[in-house]
């Protein structure tokens, strides 16, 4: 994961993009606590090492802090991550390490959980990344991934629709992974990967993870439902629905949680 000038430029405050996204920042909470306790049923959380990668400033922090026994927050943005330092700065269980994934030093299976959410859609290829975080995760371990699903309902419906009108879809739906630029600032565009489903099932696989949960996230993000249609009860559907809509790929949004066998070395 490359340190995206992005998050550093002076033009752009990640805090305030999600001023107006609560139902997608929510929705994406709603699934962790879910997730938590799935692991927890399992193995509990409270004796476990967390490794938060692309942890921005912190946004997610308050789901797993009180769960797991110590956490690292990994960031490259130096912007970001001296905002996450002030945040939990009083919290001894966690601590702040600006630096990419690929240079980081960690030891061997040193993590119980590794989490990793908005930050493979600035990838452009992932299958490193798995391969690293299996390395850094105990057997036995979880690793808690989100990607920007390209198959979600709306985009194959588009597809559907220039299909009718005639303008094709050859190249859409032979790519795996789709890329484009939605934001510029003073350092530029910031590259957006939206992936394949079954794509990141099969690297996942190559990699020695087992897929264990699916989750459907943000089924409802739409600028009009979110106009029309009071945030609780779009948020009561989304709960309810994360898990069935999972199976028919629907959300923009996918998270997966996968598993290294005890016996992984």
């Amino acid at each position: 994961m490359k340190t995206i000038p992005y998050y550093d430029d002076e033009d752009f405050d990640y805090q305030k993009y999600w001023i107006g996204r609560e139902y997608e920042n929510r929705s994406e909470k709603i699934v962790l606590a879910k997730i938590f306790q799935y692991i927890n049923e399992i193995k509990p959380t409270r004796s476990s090492s967390l490794l938060d990668v692309g942890s921005g400033f912190g946004r997610l922090a308050d789901i797993y802090l009180n769960l797991v026994e110590s956490s690292t927050l990994l960031e490259p943005s130096q912007k970001l991550s001296e905002i996450a330092s002030k945040r939990l700065k009083r919290n001894s269980s966690s601590k702040i390490v600006n630096s990419t994934i690929e240079d980081a030093v960690f030891k061997n299976n040193a993590f119980d959980i590794i989490l990793l959410v908005r930050v493979i859609h600035h990838l452009e290829s992932v299958e490193g990344i798995l391969r690293k975080l299996y390395g850094l995760v105990k057997p036995g371990g979880f690793l808690i991934l989100e990607f920007a699903n390209k198959g979600n309902f709306k985009g194959r419906l588009g597809l559907l629709v220039k299909s009718f009108i005639g303008k094709g879809m050859a190249d859409k739906e032979e790519s795996k992974v789709d890329r484009r630029s939605p934001g510029k600032v003073a350092s530029g565009s910031i590259a957006f990967y939206n992936y394949d489903p079954g794509l990141i099932n099969s690297l996942l696989a190559k990699s020695g993870f087992l897929v264990r949960k699916r989750y459907s996230v943000s089924n409802f993000r739409s600028g009009l439902l979110k106009k029309i249609i009071p945030t609780n009860w779009l948020l009561f559907f989304e709960k309810a629905l994360q898990a069935p809509l999972a199976n028919l790929d629907f959300g923009p949004s996918i998270f997966i949680v996968a598993q290294k066998e005890a016996s992984g070395n």
